[in-house]
């Protein structure tokens, strides 16, 4: 970038919430995947973002799975 800041995590949950806001779920997972290449690790509120938005239960089942595998247990809020 012009001033060779790295974005933070909340930069790419800021980023996340304008793409759930206009219903693009492949930005969502595209703002998911950089913020993983940035190094930081994912929340439950980025994970929560992806499940409003996915298009089929298969999507929701398999981002279940990869929460889990990132230590996240679902919590009232994913499921609600």
């Amino acid at each position: 970038t012009r001033w060779s800041l790295a974005p933070r995590r909340n930069t790419f949950h800021c980023m996340m919430r304008v793409a759930s806001r206009a219903h693009r779920p492949d930005q969502l997972r595209a703002y998911l995947r950089g913020m993983l290449a940035a190094g930081h690790q994912p929340t439950a509120f980025s994970y929560n973002m992806l499940l409003q938005h996915s298009p089929t239960l298969d999507a929701c089942l398999a981002t279940l799975q990869e929460m889990e595998q990132q230590g996240l247990p679902p919590s009232v809020h994913t499921y609600n």
